[in-house]
This record gives C-alpha cells, structure tokens and sequence, in this order.
C-alpha cells in the first residue's frame, strides 16, 4: 500500500466579527484558495492543511441578500514546515470589505498563539514591517501587512513600493 504525502505546512484562516454583531453567527463564512471553489469555514480558526507555496485566500460572508458581503483576499507564502495565518473581520457596514490581515509564517503549532494583529484600515501595526522575510534576499515579497499583494525588501528593510495584480505603485510605509 502506498501511503499518500502529507502536507508539510498549515494555512489557518481565522473568522471573526465584531462582538455587537453577534447575529453574524447565525451566517457561515466562505473561502476560496487560488480562486477555486468556495467552501464554509467557521467562525473562529480554521487550519488548513496545504503543500508549501503561495497562495491567494480570500474570505467573505453569504449574508442575506448579498452574496459577498465583506469579500476581501490576500497573496500569502506558505513556507514547509511552518503556518501562516489569515485573519478576516467581518465588515460593521454589509458594503464594504473585511478586514484581512497576515501573520506568519510561525512554526507549526504555535499559529494560534497570540491575538490577531488589527490595525485601523485592516492592516497589520507598523511592526510587521520591521521583520523581514526569514532568510530572504532583497526582493518582492508578500505584504508584511496584507495591504497589497507584494512589498519590495532591498535587503535591509521595506520599500515603499507595492504590487497589486501586476500594477506597480508606491504605498508609504504607516507609523
């Protein structure tokens, strides 16, 4: 019998709303890995196992009449071995975006130790930008914040220049 390969990483994604918007349980959040199919997800952690790589997640909740409501995604690495987590926050307007932001990566394990990194506009606090990618050399990576879908690291520290769906554009650094 052959016994079929495991995945070496973890992607969890994390749901949540704000607390006086406690009917929001009644509803079950969706999420979709690299545009595939949707699937449910509850509130609270949801680990997913995955291969090592790159991903785009994105999360929103069938509410009502909308079909969307909240829909906000982000490119992550997966690195082997390790956990990155993506935390939604249900929207307090239906029409706008969920808050998305990223952690990681951590080791396997310890992802769900800790809160959840909210920051006003739904990004990470200023401090994701002082670490680097572990052992990476200059280049574009991930958005340590979840703001854009790549930062530009010379090595050193974080550039001001982003990357969304190929477009190039500069999104100063907070704090």
């Amino acid at each position: 019998m052959s016994n079929p390969q495991q995945p070496e990483a973890v992607l969890e994604v994390k749901t949540s709303y704000f607390f006086l918007a406690f009917l929001l349980v009644l509803f079950k959040p969706q999420a979709s890995i690299n545009g595939g199919q949707p699937f449910p997800v509850r509130w609270g952690v949801n680990p997913i196992p995955v291969p090592p790589g790159r991903y785009q997640v994105e999360v929103w909740l069938p509410y009502l009449f909308l079909t969307n409501m909240g829909r906000n995604g982000v490119v992550v690495d997966v690195p082997a071995g390790g956990a990155v987590q993506v935390w939604w926050r249900a929207p307090w307007i239906v029409f706008m975006r969920g808050a998305i932001s990223v952690s990681g990566p951590v080791p396997m394990g310890a992802a769900t130790a800790g809160a959840a990194p909210w920051a006003v506009g739904g990004g990470a606090p200023a401090a994701a930008y002082a670490a680097a990618p572990a052992a990476a050399p200059g280049g574009w990576h991930p958005d340590p914040a979840g703001r854009h879908e790549q930062r530009y690291y010379d090595g050193t520290t974080w550039t001001e220049h982003v990357v969304d769906a190929g477009i190039q554009s500069t999104d100063p650094l907070p704090g």
